[in-house]
């Protein structure tokens, strides 16, 4: 709380300020999550439709009124369509939000899987607000221990049925050593991707 009423006086704000900015923007994470539930539990949504609109919580592309109403049509629309196959392979996404991922998620569900957990781009959308803002920023797993992040991805793991993990990591970043740790705790398949520069997956991604 001491590090936010000083981040506020230099910005010449005050927290109080920022505590009503959290409240405004409340409603559209409570849609984004929401669409994270129509995805992985009645499968209403897609993988990538899910890591759109959840990795778009970081900013609420620079205009959250328009992005709540955008996403209020969507949800009003998933709504009417039949749920996927019970038969799909059912993913969990972790690691920082790929560059390819338009390519990756549409890939994965014209072969079969479906991406029901997208880890990161799930903390952005702040699914623990607590009951401040110095709260909800200490329950965001992101910029803490991977051992945080780990309670967090095992929990939800179990949670959503996931059958399968894939864990992206962006070249020369040090995120990648979590790696090692993922595969000793998660007892579930693991396919480690990395990703650098490419937008599109490769034939030798596609073939892994």
């Amino acid at each position: 709380q001491h590090a936010l009423q000083a981040l506020a006086e230099t910005l010449n704000t005050s927290s109080d300020a920022a505590e009503q900015v959290r409240a405004e923007l409340e409603p559209c994470r409570r849609l984004a999550l929401k669409l994270d539930e129509l995805t992985w539990k009645q499968g209403l949504a897609s993988g990538w439709e899910n890591h759109l609109w959840l990795v778009s919580t970081s900013d609420f592309n620079q205009d959250h009124h328009q992005y709540r109403h955008q996403l209020q049509k969507l949800l009003h629309h998933c709504q009417q369509r039949q749920p996927y196959s019970s038969d799909w392979l059912r993913l969990a996404y972790i690691g920082v939000p790929s560059v390819y991922g338009q390519d990756l998620y549409h890939y994965l569900e014209n072969n079969g899987g479906r991406v029901v957990f997208n880890e990161i781009q799930r903390q952005f959308a702040m699914p623990q607000p607590g009951n401040s803002l110095a709260e909800q920023y200490s329950n965001y797993t992101y910029p803490y221990s991977i051992y945080e992040r780990l309670k967090d991805i095992t929990t939800e793991l179990n949670r959503r049925q996931v059958d399968g993990v894939i864990h992206y990591v962006q070249a020369f970043c040090h995120r990648g050593i979590g790696d090692i740790i993922f595969r000793d705790a998660i007892d579930l398949p693991i396919l480690t991707l990395e990703g650098n520069n490419d937008f599109f997956l490769t034939n030798h991604i596609k073939t892994r």
